[in-house]
Order: C-alpha cells, then sequence, then structure tokens
C-alpha cells in the first residue's frame, strides 16, 4: 500500500515547485494518512481478543502523554485527581485513544488557546473529558462522527484535513475496554468528547 505512495513523493522531488505540486504533495500526505489508519483499524480488529490489558493508573498515562505537547502552542490544562486512577486497560492502545482526541482538539483550535482534561472517579467508573473552545461540529454531524470515513465538513485551523477513520478507531478501542464514548459539541463555541472506563478498585477484585 505504502509503495506506490512512496514512488509519488520520490517523483514530485524531481517536479519545480508550482501550486499543482503542493496540491499533491497534499494529497499525498492524506494518503499516507488513511493508510496507516486502515492498517491500524485492521491490527485492532484482528487483535481484539488479544488486549494486553494490564491494571495502569491513567493519571500517569495522561501526564506522560502530555509531555508530547510540551512545546504546543495550544495549552492544555490537566485536572486529575491526586489518588491514582487505576484501569484495566492495554496502555498503548489508550494512548492511541487520548493523542487521537488531543490531536483534534488542537487542530480544531486557534492557537493560544487551551484544551482541559480532566479525570474524575465516580463509583465503579472513571470519566476522562477532553474540551476545547474550538470550531466545533455541525449538529447534523454528530451521530455519524464515529462512522469509519466520516468527515467533518470543517477543516483544521491550518488547513488540515482529516482522514474520517481516526475517531471510529478511538470508539473501536474504548468499546473493547468496555467503555463508552460520546460528544457534546456546539458550532463556534468548542466540543467536548466523554469517555467513561471500568474503575479498578481493591475491594472489586
Amino acid at each position: 500500500l505504502r509503495t506506490p505512495v512512496t514512488r509519488i513523493k520520490v517523483a514530485l522531488e524531481f517536479l519545480s515547485d508550482s501550486q499543482a505540486k503542493k496540491n499533491i504533495q497534499e494529497d499525498t500526505r492524506e494518503m499516507e494518512q488513511m493508510i496507516t489508519v486502515i492498517l491500524e483499524e485492521a491490527r485492532l480488529r484482528n487483535a481484539s481478543q488479544k488486549l494486553n490489558k494490564q491494571i495502569i493508573d491513567l493519571n500517569r498515562i495522561i501526564s506522560d502523554l502530555l509531555k508530547e505537547y510540551a512545546t504546543h502552542k495550544t495549552g492544555i490544562s490537566i485536572h486529575i485527581p491526586q489518588e491514582e486512577t487505576m484501569v484495566e486497560a492495554d496502555a498503548d492502545l489508550l494512548k492511541i485513544v487520548i493523542r487521537n482526541l488531543l490531536n483534534n482538539a488542537i487542530k480544531f483550535s486557534e492557537p493560544n488557546s487551551n484544551v482541559i482534561v480532566q479525570v474524575e472517579q465516580l463509583d465503579d467508573h472513571v470519566v476522562l473529558t477532553i474540551e476545547d473552545a474550538g470550531q466545533g461540529i455541525p449538529a447534523e454531524q454528530i451521530s455519524t462522527l464515529f462512522d469509519s470515513f466520516a468527515r467533518s465538513t470543517k477543516r483544521g485551523t491550518a488547513g488540515e484535513k482529516g482522514t474520517g477513520l481516526g475517531l471510529a478507531i478511538v470508539k473501536k478501542i474504548v468499546t473493547e475496554h468496555g467503555g463508552t464514548i460520546s460528544v457534546d459539541s456546539v458550532v463556534n463555541e468548542g466540543t467536548i468528547f466523554t469517555i467513561t472506563f471500568p474503575l479498578d478498585r481493591p475491594d472489586n477484585s
């Protein structure tokens, strides 16, 4: 799948700079992203019964992941409990979920705005929310947002386009962990993604 795209990229290097070249380069990058998420979705589908679940601290996963965004123009505020938030999950897949939602929040927010990440423990489950004050999602697109190849009509604040597979993968991962995901959004005000996971408490094991 990647070989033809690589050939196109190499051929483009021999073309003089022009708007047509820029357009082809943008389309090529989009194709690469789509191939990546298609392969990732296939991997998840085949490995759905082989999740590497362990008891992990969600707070630590988030704190470690946010180091990747330390120099980003969009600020990220984090509100997590002082005590550990233990869940049974595949840490690598959990990072895919959080990274995807953070990237979307940043992509559709203006530079120097703020994204809020919050973790809350409620009885037998944990609630993770990622909130931005960005472009928002049109109401008519909410119902199909987690479908494969569903795309928002809005572009990122820097003109980025998505593949339409990222949120489908996010939902699959969350569902495989016995969790739920939902979204609330208002156009030109922002979006909140809410994820729930079963909370692993000592007295429940």
